[in-house]
C-alpha cells in the first residue's frame, strides 16, 4: 500500500452494527451509513468503499440496474464502466450515474470512493434535467448543480478522517444545501410506494385508484424515475425475483418460474433485457462488489442502515454461506417541518434552486466529530 492514506475503518454508526459485518478482507474497507432521520424521506444512505491499489489494481465487479447515484472518487482513474453500448473510461472526482436499465460491468483500480443514493424524491429536489434524459449515462456532477455546489461537497468529503466522520459531514452538507420539498413530492412518494408494492401488477391502474391519471403518471415517471410506468414495473419485478433467487440458501431452482412471472421464458427474457444474459449465467459470475455489499447488509441493524424509500435491496450470496433477504418499507410519507436557514439564495433559469431551507434538526442529530469510531453494540 502506498503512503497516500490508511484504509478507512469498516463499519457503521448505526446502532447494533458491528464492524465484523463489513469485513471485506485484507486491503479493503467498507462503510454504509444511514442518513440523519430528518433527511430520510429524501435520501437514504451513504456508502464508502476503499481498497489498496497495490492489491487490487484491476478488479472486476458488477452493478445492478438501480436508481441514480452521486459518485465521488478521491483518487484518479477510479473505475471504467460499460452501460449498454456506452463505455466510460477512468471515471473519477464527482459524477452522477443516472438511473440505469442494465447491469453494468466495471473495472476498479483501488482507492477510496463514496456513493450517495439518489432515488426519485432526491432527483426532484436536486436536478432540473429529466431522469429519462440522463438514463444510462454518467455526467460530471458540476454540470448539473449550481456553481460551487459540487466543489463544496468534494471539499467537505476530503476532510473526512478515515471515513468514520463522513456520515456527519454529509449530513451537515445536505442539511445546508438540499433544496426544499418539490411541489409534487407527496405524489412522487405515492407512485414509489405503489411501484415497490409486490401486489401492484398494473402501475397505471393502481395510480388511477389514488387519483393519478395516465398522462400525469407518464410525465412524472419519465421526469423523476427515468422510465415509463410499464418499464419501471418490469424492472422492479425482475430485481425482486432475482433477489429472491440470489439469496436462496440452496442452489437456485431455475426450473420454476419466480413469483410474478407466467413462466421461465418470461423471466429469462427480462434477464436478457436488464442484465444482457440469463439469470443462471449471471449468478455463476464472480461478483466481489455485490458480495461485499451482501455481507454488510446481512449484519445486525442493516434494516436501519439502508432504508431505500421502498427500493428493493439487492443482496447477493457471499462466500461462506450467508442467506438473507430484506426489503425496506417506504418512509417517504413522513412529514417534516422546514425552517429558513442563513444560506444564500441560488437560482437557475428553471428556478429550481431557491432561498436555502433546511429541516429542523434535533440537537442529538447534529454532527458530532468526536464520534470517530463505530463500536459494536448489542442488537
Amino acid at each position: 500500500m502506498t503512503a497516500r492514506q490508511l484504509l478507512i475503518e469498516s463499519g457503521s454508526h448505526a446502532p447494533g452494527v458491528c464492524a465484523a459485518d463489513f469485513n471485506v478482507g485484507p486491503g479493503g474497507g467498507l462503510r454504509i451509513e444511514r442518513v440523519a432521520d430528518v433527511l430520510r424521506p429524501v435520501l437514504s444512505s451513504y456508502t464508502v468503499f476503499d481498497s489498496d491499489s497495490d492489491l487490487y489494481p484491476n478488479s472486476k465487479n458488477w452493478m445492478l440496474p438501480n436508481w441514480a447515484r452521486i459518485w465521488i472518487g478521491l483518487t484518479a482513474d477510479l473505475f471504467d464502466v460499460s452501460i449498454g453500448s456506452r463505455r466510460y473510461a477512468r471515471v473519477g472526482t464527482a459524477s452522477l450515474i443516472g438511473v440505469t436499465s442494465r447491469g453494468m460491468p466495471l473495472t476498479t483500480y483501488g482507492g477510496r470512493s463514496i456513493a450517495i443514493d439518489i432515488a426519485p424524491l432526491a432527483w426532484a429536489r436536486l436536478f432540473a434535467p429529466s431522469a429519462e434524459s440522463l438514463r444510462d449515462r454518467i455526467t460530471p456532477l458540476a454540470e448539473l448543480v449550481p456553481a460551487g455546489w459540487s466543489e463544496d461537497l468534494i471539499a467537505r468529503v476530503v476532510e473526512s478522517e478515515r471515513g468514520t466522520d463522513l456520515k456527519f459531514i454529509l449530513d451537515a452538507f445536505f442539511l445546508e444545501r438540499l433544496p426544499p420539498a418539490h411541489a409534487q413530492e407527496a405524489m412522487l412518494a405515492r407512485i414509489l410506494a405503489l411501484l415497490t408494492d409486490p401486489e401492484t401488477n398494473d402501475l397505471s391502474g393502481a395510480a388511477a385508484q389514488v387519483g393519478i391519471d395516465n398522462r400525469l403518471l407518464l410525465r412524472l415517471t419519465k421526469q423523476y424515475f427515468g422510465f415509463p410506468p410499464k418499464i419501471l414495473l418490469m424492472r422492479t419485478r425482475f430485481l425482486r425475483a432475482l433477489t429472491a433467487m440470489a439469496v436462496d440458501c440452496g442452489k437456485p431452482d431455475f426450473s420454476v418460474a419466480p413469483p410474478g412471472y407466467h413462466d421461465n421464458s418470461h423471466f429469462i427474457r427480462d434477464s436478457n433485457r436488464f442484465l444482457g444474459m440469463t439469470p443462471r449465467r449471471f449468478l455463476a459470475l464472480e461478483l466481489p462488489y455485490l458480495r461485499t455489499i451482501a455481507r454488510a447488509h446481512a449484519g445486525n441493524g442493516s434494516r436501519d442502515i439502508v432504508a431505500r424509500q421502498g427500493e428493493l435491496s439487492i443482496l447477493l450470496r457471499a462466500n461462506g454461506g450467508f442467506c438473507d433477504k430484506r426489503t425496506f418499507g417506504d418512509d417517504s410519507a413522513n412529514d417534516r417541518g422546514w425552517v429558513a436557514s442563513n444560506t444564500s439564495p441560488i437560482s437557475t433559469p428553471e428556478n429550481k434552486w431557491v432561498q436555502g431551507l433546511r429541516p429542523c434538526l434535533p440537537e442529538a442529530l447534529l454532527p458530532k466529530k468526536q464520534l470517530s469510531r463505530s463500536p459494536c453494540r448489542a442488537s
